[in-house]
């Protein structure tokens, strides 16, 4: 009886500490997937500054190996970067709003 106990004890230890390395494991998930979207945005805004200059650069007729069909390239890359950040915020919302709208 005593050893059930103890056994049945260990049992809730081990299950307890299986949970807390899940909760660590899923802080760094989410860390990881917080950085990912940070660095996606970021890459995103240092897209658009680097289309502003070079769009300049060829307004102004500075001297660079830069054409405009270069310019338009990068112009519908950050575009197709653009849709994906915003379709992979319109998912987070959406899925926000249905764990929101989960009866308790």
């Amino acid at each position: 009886m005593f050893t059930d106990t103890i056994q049945s004890s260990l049992n809730i230890l081990n299950s307890l500490g299986t949970l807390m390395d899940l909760n660590e494991a899923k802080d760094k998930i989410s860390q990881q997937f917080v950085d990912h979207i940070k660095n996606a945005w970021d890459s995103l805004n240092f897209n658009q500054k680097e289309i502003d200059n070079q769009s300049k650069n060829i307004e102004l007729n500075k001297d660079q190996p830069m054409t405009l069909n270069d310019v338009l390239i990068n112009f519908q890359k950050n575009l197709i970067s653009t849709d994906a950040i915003i379709q992979v915020r319109d998912k987070l919302i959406s899925s926000y709003q249905d764990i929101m709208n989960l009866p308790v």
